[in-house]
């Protein structure tokens, strides 16, 4: 009698100022007014328990309130313990219009008593021994659903933050929590409200856990994203706009728009990742703090109706954060600063210059240009609204579905599963006990499920995993590792009996067995060993009942007559035929129909049994006709999924053997190095060639020059010299020829293309920025063409004209530096040419700097700083190449 009025009292007080926000398809409605509902929230991590609400956050969340001045309709709460109480809180934000959104998972800090070791970890799987979702947990996700679901201001449960960040390795515990808590208060629905459930994710790529094996293309944060939503999707099925027993709500903590950016290079993509999504979508947390003060540019797409689209995808979200608990001294996220770091500590309350312009941002944009839902008072509950997107063309893995029938697929690592066993009825503490949370009759007036749908939500079948039939209550079985259940019980284990067969007066459906279950059990124990015993020596229990949805059909006696029909045979699971053909042994003189019947009677449904074969002696025919009908979509299916699955081996293989090639030509490379001292005091490394038993740049390398800006050290003759890089690319028989970087000495550079030792075309100039100089502001690259070696324009918006001037340049030769050789007593005139070809004693350098096509004759810069237009017809003359004196 205590612990009812206990649990009597948790209802007691509640406000209904605010009507429930409900969860149909992928938007929010109001329960009463049918209006479109968007998150415009922030979050907030300080306690507001009774303990520490009135004195240390009422007063700075109240000021807050009113400076938004009705804009301003969500927080969300980090830090919430079932064993406080949070009447007062979530009474004052009814009154003031403000809906919470909380979490329930406990974090390993001392605020949560005994809950602090139930946390779900990020390195741990579902079954290690130290499990990602230990058992415990459960009671404390049922005690907060049981909390919080007497308000009418909740706007649901967030299930777990960010655990997925690196890796899939907790993802089977975080979606068999959701499915355990949300079996769990569906079985309950006809005494609470079953709160939406959510899972908010970290916007991040795939990187990983410590020990995995590296990812060949790990996903990037778009794909992730796709992938952990089909995860906590898949083998579920949404009914009436509401999945059974996966999450309602995904919520992306984003990052990515910050001051400089916009919705073409931020927002686009993640609209792009989450079309067609049947469940809501938000925004977890947002607001970038790379430059402060954050200027907030994206509310507008989040709430107006004309915003690219993102408002049919999206509902709104929560601007992080309120205070400056739990964040690091100094950081840029506290719209309020003043406070303490610890959660429950002083808030703070000088408003900062970002919460001004979000202040400014909310208040004008307000939400508007929605339509309001469709349904009907009575029957609000069985109307979806429609999904006016469709999956992006970019989103390759969801083009066949968001909400797959297995989880096979959705993996990353070999290893990555999303399937673990229920947590329901297992043993939660020292006791022995389960830990389970009785849930009473409410007091007229809080919320409950039936009082919102005008039905219960009953559950009608199980889910929960399993290894045995002793995992599965109340007679059900254990068939392909979930729990099917028998007659009126339900849940993840069996564990739950419906109400609308339990023969239950009070319409509890969280109670005991009761009579009229247990005589039904009594008469089917009696007509089963009156007709069973003749026909097996022991019970048959692998036949599953006529309503159970996991297989692909209900079990059709009728069917065996058409197994070899030519048109209507289709295949059949074989163990069915075995047991039936196993009572037909035993029993010679039996029908397939009277053996089929033993069958129905032996599991326990004779007072179905009627029913089921006058429905089928009439249905006979149509039933034949649509699985006739299914099976080609059935094998296309199977087509389309072994393709995928082949072509996905097939592309594992190649980027296989393309690796081990590329560590072969890296291993050639890296054997292929050599390093050449010039007598200059110069060095080269990279590739070589020989030519005349001498070393000269071929292939990839580097040429490095002396640092000549700090003279030698005349006292540390000994000292390595210090060198700086002067060109990296690609050379051909000892020229710059091909991709590469010439540096300056003032350390600025040019990267583009060689040709024959000169710069060529368009290339990407780089201006030297002391970085040390923290005021210098490091500038944009320019682009800049060269041709032959020579500047010929800057590319910012002279495109065109330096495309003409290069044309004009086409007739030039490639600018090349030049030996020629004379002799002794000659002197080189104006075309330098000689009648007899002197001898090779003096020989003079220069580069060609232009050509005249028309008289043939190339203009020279020597050595001396002369220039002269000559002719190199009959000259001797040939390419400087730098002699290096050895290997270095």
């Amino acid at each position: 009698m205590l612990l009812r009025l206990t649990l009597l009292a948790v209802f007691a007080n509640v406000v209904m100022a605010l009507a429930p926000i409900l969860v149909r398809g992928n938007k929010l409605f109001n329960a009463e007014t049918g209006d479109r509902f968007f998150m415009r929230g922030m979050t907030y991590e300080y306690d507001v328990s009774d303990e520490n609400y009135a004195n240390k956050s009422k007063a700075a969340i109240a000021r807050a309130v009113k400076d938004f001045n009705g804009t301003l309709n969500t927080l969300r709460v980090y830090n919430v313990n079932p064993e406080k109480s949070y009447k007062e809180f979530m009474s004052d934000m009814a009154d003031e219009g403000i809906y919470v959104m909380l979490s329930a998972s406990p974090s390993n800090v001392a605020y949560y008593g005994s809950y602090q070791w139930s946390t779900i970890r990020k390195d741990s799987n579902a079954d290690s021994e130290d499990s990602c979702y230990k058992s415990y947990l459960l009671n404390y996700g049922k005690r907060i659903a049981l909390m919080f679901s007497q308000y009418n201001n909740t706007l649901g449960l967030v299930m777990a933050n960010e655990v997925m960040q690196a890796s899939l390795r907790p993802a089977a515990c975080v979606k068999q929590y959701i499915a355990d808590l949300k079996n769990w208060m569906r079985g309950k629905s006809a005494n609470m409200r079953v709160l939406p459930l959510a899972y908010a994710a970290a916007d991040s790529s795939y990187a990983g856990s410590s020990g995995d094996p590296p990812v060949a293309n790990a996903p990037a944060a778009d794909e992730y994203a796709i992938i952990k939503i089909q995860g906590l999707l898949c083998g579920d099925t949404m009914v009436d706009g509401v999945m059974q027993q996966s999450i309602d709500m995904y919520l992306i903590n984003e990052y990515r728009w910050c001051n400089s950016n916009n919705f073409g290079n931020s927002y686009s993509r993640i609209l792009a990742l989450a079309k067609g999504v049947p469940i809501v979508m938000g925004l977890g947390e947002y607001g970038c703090d790379l430059v402060s003060p954050r200027k907030w540019e994206m509310i507008p797409y989040l709430f107006d109706n004309s915003s690219e689209g993102f408002t049919n995808v999206y509902s709104g979200g929560f601007a992080y954060s309120f205070g400056e608990a739990t964040l690091p001294a100094g950081s840029k996220f506290p719209l309020f600063t003043g406070g303490d770091s610890s959660i429950t500590g002083n808030v703070g309350t000088t408003p900062t210059a970002s919460y001004t312009n979000l202040l400014d941002k909310f208040t004008t944009n307000p939400t508007k240009g929605f339509p309001v839902a469709a349904w009907k008072p009575e029957s609000k509950c069985d109307w979806t609204p429609p999904i006016t997107t469709t999956v992006d063309p970019s989103n390759k893995r969801a083009q066949s579905g968001w909400i797959l029938p297995t989880c096979d697929s959705v993996k990353i690592q070999p290893t990555d599963t999303w399937v673990t066993k229920t947590r329901e009825g297992m043993v939660c503490n020292n006791q022995g006990g389960t830990c389970d949370v009785s849930v009473p009759s409410p007091p007229s007036g809080v919320p409950t499920n039936k009082a919102i749908c005008n039905r219960a939500d009953n559950v009608t079948m199980g889910g929960g995993t399993c290894v045995t039939k002793g995992d599965c209550k109340n007679g059900g079985s254990c068939n392909n590792g979930q729990c099917k259940c028998s007659l009126c019980y339900s849940g993840p284990n069996c564990g739950v009996s419906i109400a609308s067969c339990s023969g239950s007066n009070n319409g509890n459906n969280a109670g005991t067995t009761s009579s009229g279950i247990k005589a039904s059990a009594f008469v089917a124990s009696l007509v089963y060993h009156f007709l069973v015993s003749v026909v097996l020596f022991k019970p048959v229990t692998m036949y599953q009942s006529k309503w159970d949805s996991q297989l692909e059909f209900a079990f059709d006696p009728f069917k065996e007559y058409y197994k070899d029909h030519p048109t209507l045979a289709w295949p059949e699971f074989p163990y069915k035929h075995r047991v039936l053909n196993l009572v037909l042994s035993r029993v010679p003189n039996s029908t397939c129909l009277q053996a089929a019947g033993a069958l129905l009677i032996g599991r326990g449904d004779c007072l179905q049994i009627g029913l089921i074969l006058k429905n089928d002696l009439m249905m006979n025919d149509k039933h034949f006709d649509l699985q006739k009908k299914l099976r080609p979509d059935y094998c296309n299916r199977y087509i389309i999924e072994s393709t995928q699955r082949v072509r996905q081996e097939l592309n594992a293989f190649k980027k296989r053997d393309e690796l081990a090639a590329e560590v072969a030509k890296n291993a050639t490379y890296l054997s292929s190095i050599k390093a050449i001292r010039y007598s200059n005091g110069d060095k080269y490394e990279g590739q070589v060639v020989q030519r005349d038993n001498v070393m000269i740049p071929d292939g990839k390398g580097t040429l490095f020059v002396r640092d000549k800006t700090k003279p030698p050290d005349p006292f540390q003759i000994h000292t390595t010299p210090k060198y700086i890089a002067c060109y990296a690319g690609f050379w051909l028989q000892g020229l710059k020829h091909g991709k590469g970087q010439y540096f300056w000495d003032d350390k600025s550079s040019w990267e583009g293309a060689f040709i024959a030792d000169e710069m060529s075309g368009k290339g990407v100039f780089r201006e030297y920025v002391n970085e040390d100089d923290e005021d210098q502001v490091v500038p944009e690259e320019k682009v800049r063409y060269f041709y032959k070696g020579r500047h010929i324009c800057w590319g910012h918006g002279t495109a065109t004209v330096c495309l003409e001037f290069l044309r004009e340049l086409l007739e030039l030769q490639l600018n090349s530096r030049l030996h020629i050789y004379i002799s002794n007593n000659s002197t080189y005139t104006t075309k330098m040419q000689y009648l007899v070809k002197p001898n090779r004693q003096i020989s003079m350098e220069g580069s060609i700097v232009q050509y005249d096509s028309t008289k043939d004759l190339h203009y020279i810069r020597l050595n001396d700083a002369s220039e002269k237009w000559v002719s190199l017809n009959g000259l001797d003359f040939e390419l400087v190449v730098l002699k290096p004196i050895g290997s270095y």
